[in-house]
């Protein structure tokens, strides 16, 4: 009676261990949000791909500028009249500014700092068009290229700016546009060049 009673007490608690792993044990997926598993606690923050294929950061919405850079207003050259300008000048680095009048041509020539040197001549332009209200002159070297130049100030206190030469016509001049005086690039890129005046030539 005893043996049976154990007996029954045995095949209870097999049972009733087949019964817990069949609950807990016979589901095999894992709650490891690691490890690839299906179960509701998957990590959800994964990144995930648009349908595009790329990734869903938000990206620059302009992209480039929709209008590009601003088109370069040509600079019109009216108010021609006769140059204000006219005199001997000397740079901070020694070079000469010549622009001088005679009876048959008005002229700006530039000479180099230093002694004479066959490598650096002095470069001679005819100034054939005075653009007074926009203070700028245009000229022509030996050679037909198309030069402007761009000044500031007044005769005593000048600044002078050349953004092309050697140019192939007055249109491409006048294309380069407005120069900014007083900007440490406002002369196409590089520094206006500041003149002294010189008193009873050179």
């Amino acid at each position: 009676m005893f043996k049976a009673g154990v007996r029954r007490i045995g095949v209870g608690v097999t049972m009733l261990g087949a019964l817990v792993f069949a609950a807990c044990g016979g589901d095999t997926q894992s709650l490891n949000p690691l490890d690839g598993g299906t179960n509701a606690l998957e990590d959800a923050s994964a990144p995930t791909k648009d349908a595009g294929g790329k990734d869903s950061a938000v990206e620059d919405a302009g992209g480039k500028d929709a209008g590009g850079d601003a088109a370069v207003v040509p600079l019109s050259c009216t108010g021609n009249s006769a140059l204000d300008i006219v005199g001997n000048y000397v740079a901070g680095d020694g070079a000469q500014h010549w622009i001088r009048k005679t009876a048959t041509a008005t002229t700006y020539t530039r000479v180099p700092a230093g002694k004479a040197d066959n490598a650096k001549p002095p470069t001679l332009w005819k100034i054939s068009q005075v653009c007074s209200d926009q203070k700028a002159f245009i000229a022509t070297s030996p050679t037909g290229k198309f030069a402007r130049i761009d000044w500031t100030g007044t005769a005593s206190a000048l600044q002078l700016c050349v953004p092309i030469e050697e140019a192939a016509s007055v249109a491409d001049v006048l294309a380069i546009g407005a120069t900014t005086p007083g900007s440490p690039t406002g002369c196409q890129g590089k520094a206006w060049t500041t003149l002294t005046a010189k008193d009873g030539g050179l």
